[in-house]
């Protein structure tokens, strides 16, 4: 006979026995302890150590207890966070060099014939460099234009336009950002 759900509703506080025992139950559980020597005798030991337990005075903890139980908590917390921290630290660096290894194998074709990669990197710089010669250019060609298409007073005057609203907008980012205009 299976005697483990009456053994939970002998021990149950009164709140958790209301909760646990329908009416089924409670027919059930006096049932079974009409039958049961064992569970009858326990439910009893239970109701005397549960009195006893009631009617004994209130201990007060041992002097200096509250104190070092907060230094051990604080203890356990330090060294449960430098566990985390420790663990973190280690995921962080295993990824790292998981990364690493994806990297060398993917470069591992190149590592094999140095000379094939020391004209790959010689012949990316070169290319950079034309590209940034290539916009100085490009850049130094509309200027020249520009220079040569609209009059020295037209220049003036768009460079005076463009620099009163770069003023117009400094001014005005530093007055929507300043902390002592934000109101609440």
């Amino acid at each position: 006979m299976n005697h483990q759900p009456y053994l939970d509703w002998m021990i149950a506080t009164t709140e958790e026995l209301n909760e646990m025992l329908t009416p089924e139950n409670q027919i059930a559980l006096h049932e079974h302890l009409s039958q049961c020597n064992s569970c009858q005798e326990l439910g009893e030991a239970w109701r005397v150590v549960e009195l006893e337990m009631q009617s004994a005075p209130m201990q007060s903890p041992a002097q200096g207890f509250k104190q070092r139980w907060q230094a051990r908590l604080e203890t356990n917390q330090k060294q449960k966070q430098q566990k985390q921290s420790y663990s973190l630290l280690g995921f962080l660096i295993l990824g790292a060099f998981l990364m690493l290894a994806a990297l060398i194998a993917l470069a591992l074709p190149m590592i094999k014939s140095p000379i094939l990669f020391l004209w790959t990197w010689i012949y990316q710089l070169v290319q950079y460099y034309l590209y940034i010669e290539f916009f100085r250019l490009l850049l130094l060609s509309i200027f020249q234009t520009v220079i040569d298409v609209i009059p020295m007073a037209g220049l003036i005057l768009i460079i005076g336009f463009f620099s009163q609203l770069s003023v117009i907008w400094i001014v005005a980012m530093r007055l929507t950002t300043s902390p002592w205009r934000v109101r609440s």
